[in-house]
């Protein structure tokens, strides 16, 4: 499911692009269209494009349907659909006009004036614009296994085509005539903070007065499975925020949230995290976009690998404050275990110091509403707002606003005192520690001892159930290097996480002898001469074959790799794709010559 960053971006992508060409161009909307399920193609006329694998249109007639399992939804608006037995034709879509965009967490937003159109992405869905010649004369004209992926839904405007492509068709489309009709929406916690607390501080009461929940498990995956509160957070954001908000993500549920320090930590790491897409994501994808398309080279899909702080990395930058705490948290997790036959508290254990630096979420201590007081503990007398906001009001409740914050004792003074110290003085390196639970954890802390309990009490409060540590997978290096940026993109060719990893990205192929590129819009792209489509398949190959890998000397394709290799079969002379010829100058005799020989 796109995280949070990649949403921004495929909001981003589709906004910027609609209000640079607003102005200049029609965008009433002419066509729906789609790919068809393997399922609906044989009920396709034959001979049709959509039974051959092609994209094709919609009409009003169409049943067709989109999203999850037992709540999919019409991909043509269910209120202008027409029926058998409907006598009267139905509003033509092409009464609809593109007025605007929005985009949020989860889905694209679409004011298509008399309807509103919300597209969530829900697994492997981007978003992608094409003009109407890329579209017609090249998506139209390959089919849907050739092309490598699908087209969920795209919508044709005049001169431009603005697509969904999907990897396995999963995707929800809503239609409705009134914006506020679409419900589905998770505060924002960068426009909405305020509301996002609020969230946060009911989330967290309902969770703890519930006789149904058990909150024994772990926190980082109870954050990533609450999408109506801790919107666009999935396996690798959450494992970032718990990093900026220096909180272990081995901690369970109960020992993050019902304490306000750690609560109101990882509140305003999401705020950070979200203010740094929706302010510089743009900038990472403007030099990938080549004639409009999203074409992101290799390199350039590396360059979302220093966005990360944990996720994918053997070893991290951290400031010199983060070294020693991190160093002093990993020998006081020694101490306990050299004691193995005496169980030791957590919660009671207040010199075991989070490894926190302020730095990390100073921008988000200067807006309105920031939760400073509740990081630091009520008592730290650093200027804040009023404590009334709900969440402060939750604890106080609760009786739980005095908790111990975990804190190394100076970090609130290091705060107040220096604001407005930043992250950039990275000196030192420590390695990461990589986990599989439910899904895999990336952190800087080791996992607790068998011998550490949380201390929690049970639902009435008269107990205390010692939990051991949760049992978790541990990664060895190896099977970490091969879940590291790098691997995963140059060595095994596969998807790694981010905003340039979508199936629907156009490539670059690179001419020969060095003379520039060309941008392909799929594979087999019709577009491209015989000589650069057959490179671009090429290309491909070798990279799956791993005989072009960084820092090793290319290898050499065997017969069986070529006779696997799309049009590399044994070709006739006459089917001989020829590259384009170079131009060469002449020299001045040369040129003589050859006038005297026309002449003759």
């Amino acid at each position: 499911m796109p995280e949070l960053t990649e949403c921004v971006a495929h909001g981003l992508l589709a906004l910027n692009f609609f209000e640079r060409e607003q102005v200049h161009q029609s965008w009433k909307l002419k066509n729906l269209w789609v790919d068809a399920t393997k399922s609906e193609r044989p009920r396709t006329p034959p001979g049709s494009p959509a039974r051959s694998g092609k994209v094709y249109t919609l009409t009003a007639c169409s049943p067709i349907k989109r999203g999850c399992t037992g709540a999919q939804t019409g991909v043509w608006p269910p209120m202008w659909r027409k029926f058998p037995s409907d006598r009267e034709e139905p509003t033509s879509i092409t009464t609809l006009e593109l007025h605007g965009i929005e985009y949020t967490y989860r889905a694209l937003i679409l004011n298509l004036g008399a309807l509103w159109l919300q597209v969530q992405y829900l697994t492997h869905t981007s978003v992608q614009w094409y003009s109407i010649t890329q579209w017609k004369e090249s998506i139209c004209n390959v089919d849907l296994k050739t092309r490598g992926f699908k087209i969920g839904l795209a919508l044709e405007f005049e001169d431009y085509v603005l697509a969904f492509p999907t990897l396995d068709l999963v995707f929800q489309p809503v239609w409705v005539n009134q914006r506020d009709e679409l419900t589905l929406r998770s505060p924002d916690a960068y426009t909405q903070y305020d509301m996002f607390v609020a969230c946060v501080s009911q989330w967290i009461l309902d969770r703890a007065t519930s006789s149904q929940t058990q909150r024994f498990g772990l926190a980082c995956d109870a954050v990533r499975n609450a999408e109506d509160v801790w919107g666009g957070v999935g396996v690798y954001t959450v494992c970032e925020l718990f990093f900026i908000a220096g909180v272990s993500p081995l901690l369970t549920e109960a020992e993050v949230f019902d304490n306000p320090s750690r609560t109101a930590r990882l509140c305003e790491a999401l705020y950070v995290y979200a203010a740094r897409a929706r302010e510089e994501v743009w900038d990472l994808l403007k030099p990938c976009i080549h004639d409009g398309i999203l074409a992101p080279t290799d390199d350039q899909r590396m360059e979302y690998s220093r966005w990360l702080h944990v996720f994918g990395k053997l070893r991290t930058k951290m400031s010199p404050s983060m070294i020693r705490l991190l160093d002093s948290y990993v020998a006081r997790l020694a101490e306990f275990e050299d004691t193995p036959n005496k169980t030791w508290n957590r919660s009671d254990t207040t010199d075991l110091y989070d490894v926190f630096d302020p730095a990390y979420i100073t921008s988000g201590m200067e807006k309105p509403g920031h939760l400073s007081h509740l990081v630091f503990g009520t008592s730290s007398g650093l200027p804040g707002m009023v404590p009334t906001d709900p969440l402060t009001q939750m604890f106080k409740t609760r009786q739980l606003l005095e908790s111990p914050t975990f804190l190394w004792p100076l970090a609130g003074c290091e705060w107040r005192h220096d604001q407005g110290r930043t992250v950039a003085a990275h000196d030192g390196w420590r390695p990461t520690y990589t986990y599989h639970g439910a899904k895999q954890i990336w952190c800087i802390m080791p996992n607790f001892p068998e011998n550490s309990a949380p201390g929690l009490p049970t639902r009435n409060a008269l107990e205390v159930r010692a939990i051991t540590s949760i049992e978790l997978d541990t990664l060895s290096d190896q099977e970490r290097r091969k879940l590291t940026f790098r691997h995963v993109i140059y060595v095994s060719r596969e998807v790694v996480v981010g905003p340039l990893e979508y199936c629907g990205n156009g490539r670059i192929v690179k001419k020969s002898g060095g003379g520039g590129k060309v941008l392909s819009l799929c594979r087999a792209d019709p577009s491209l001469s015989p000589y650069y489509a057959e490179r671009e398949m090429r290309g491909i190959s070798r990279r799956g074959f791993a005989l072009d890998q960084p820092g090793k000397a290319k290898g050499r394709m065997t017969a069986h790799q070529r006779a696997a290799v799309p049009n590399l079969r044994q070709r006739d002379s006459e089917n001989v794709a020829v590259p384009p010829r170079k131009k060469r100058r002449i020299g001045a005799d040369q040129r003589l010559i050859l006038e005297s020989l026309s002449i003759q």
